[in-house]
């Protein structure tokens, strides 16, 4: 998978409207991501995640059900570099 855009490609729309329910990702923000490139995304999370750990509002459990549902669907390259990101967020550097 490329960027979203090629998940909603590939998966029909009750598919793709049951995984996002289940990860509490709004079809609206779906379709704003989905325009984003692989750097723009790690940007848009690094920065959600930024403001959430501020509001005291970051869940790690839920960062790790996204991590879990979307990893499959991802290149080697991709879920090496997703888990780079994780890494940084878990260290506390972001």
């Amino acid at each position: 998978m490329k960027d979203l855009r090629s998940f909603r490609g590939r998966a029909g729309a009750d598919e793709t409207d049951k995984l996002l329910s289940s990860l509490g990702i709004s079809r609206e923000a779906f379709d704003r991501y989905s325009r984003y490139d692989e750097d723009g995304l790690i940007r848009a999370l690094t920065s959600s995640v930024r403001a959430a750990k501020r509001a005291g509002t970051f869940d790690p459990a839920q960062m790790d059900a996204f991590i879990a549902a979307v990893s499959p669907m991802l290149s080697p390259r991709q879920r090496e570099k997703l888990h780079s990101v994780v890494e940084v967020i878990e260290s506390g550097d972001i």
